[in-house]
């Protein structure tokens, strides 16, 4: 009876073995196996970190959001504002509104014409452009008046500054009558490109009385703008 007894405990004890074993076949244990899991997990943080970067880096190439797309989006608009401050350097066309005028100096050539000189400035807040030949029309003492013709001068363009000046010329017949001819009281100058006028008094311009309002416009010329700019 003892020898069945201990027959059955070895039985019993080879198969608590056999079933430790078919638990465990794949030859590791609870604790290697822990470690295995572990590594996968370090493995999948790691790759979930190159993807962000990876991602991020995609982001600030194609301008999506986070902090590479603000910085492009800053340059975008830097281009933007620079590209629009140039469209806009060259200024408008100076208007009558904005000028003033005055008589700048006179001179003879050869006794047989004068050039009185036209001093233009720009009293406006931001800067200013002409190209061309002023109108001009002179008036007389008296009444009646004359316009100026254009010179054969070329013109250039000029660009005036707030409180910046240029000038122009106007040629008339010098008076050798011996007579004491007819003053020129003022002028009425419409700036080029402009539709209005502004007037420039005493140009200190006399004319013979045959060159005065009967005058042949021939005998009046006016040059363009764009002399002494200071």
């Amino acid at each position: 009876m003892r020898i069945h007894k201990s027959a059955a405990i070895a039985v019993a004890a080879v198969a608590a073995g056999l079933s430790l074993t078919a638990c465990n076949s794949d030859g590791s244990t609870p604790g290697s196996a822990s470690a295995s899991d572990g590594a996968s997990a370090s493995a999948s943080a790691a790759a979930g970190t190159n993807g962000g970067a990876t991602g991020g880096s995609t982001q600030a190439k194609t301008g999506g959001s986070g902090s590479g797309s603000g910085s492009g989006s800053g340059s975008a608009q830097a281009t933007g504002g620079s590209g629009g401050s140039g469209g806009s350097g060259g200024g408008s066309i100076c208007h009558a509104s904005d000028l003033s005028g005055v008589r700048a100096s006179s001179k003879t050539t050869g006794g047989a014409e004068v050039l009185t000189t036209i001093k233009l400035t720009n009293n406006g807040s931001s800067s200013c452009s002409m190209h061309g030949f002023p109108g001009v029309n002179l008036n007389f003492q008296g009444g009646g008046s004359d316009s100026a013709t254009r010179s054969d001068t070329s013109p250039v363009t000029v660009t005036l500054s707030p409180g910046q000046s240029t000038t122009f010329q106007l040629m008339t017949p010098y008076n050798n009558s011996g007579g004491t001819g007819v003053n020129v009281t003022s002028l009425t100058v419409t700036p080029p490109n402009d539709t209005h006028q502004l007037t420039v008094r005493q140009p200190q311009i006399n004319l013979a009385v045959t060159d005065g309002s009967n005058s042949s416009p021939k005998n009046i010329q006016v040059g363009p703008v764009g002399g002494n700019v200071d």
